[in-house]
């Protein structure tokens, strides 16, 4: 591999990155919303069992264990600061 052929893969990589970020925001955008609901039917912010569900519905077709480890610590990275956002959202609620 060539300094073109890397030039190449970090432009790939950047436009993956702003799609990524893109997703995410619209993601943060729709967590506020059930924040919301939370709040309006005093629910806790926790639920195991669909973030177990999350992460098993995403990560059941992956083949490659590494991979599938890999995703799972993004997701997992994903719903933790969904979580935090929800929390703060219900926190600045409250006061």
């Amino acid at each position: 591999m060539n300094s073109n052929e890397l030039t190449k893969l970090r432009i790939e990589i950047n436009e993956i990155d702003e799609k990524i970020v893109e997703l995410f925001i619209k993601r943060m955008k729709v967590v506020e919303k059930v924040a919301g609901y939370k709040i309006a039917n005093s629910m806790e912010v926790l639920d195991e069992s669909r973030e177990e569900f999350v992460i098993r519905n995403h990560t059941k077709h992956i083949e490659d264990p590494m991979l599938k480890g890999e995703v799972k610590e993004l997701l997992a990275a994903i719903l933790g600061i969904s979580r935090d956002a929800q929390k703060e959202i219900i926190r600045a609620h409250s006061r």
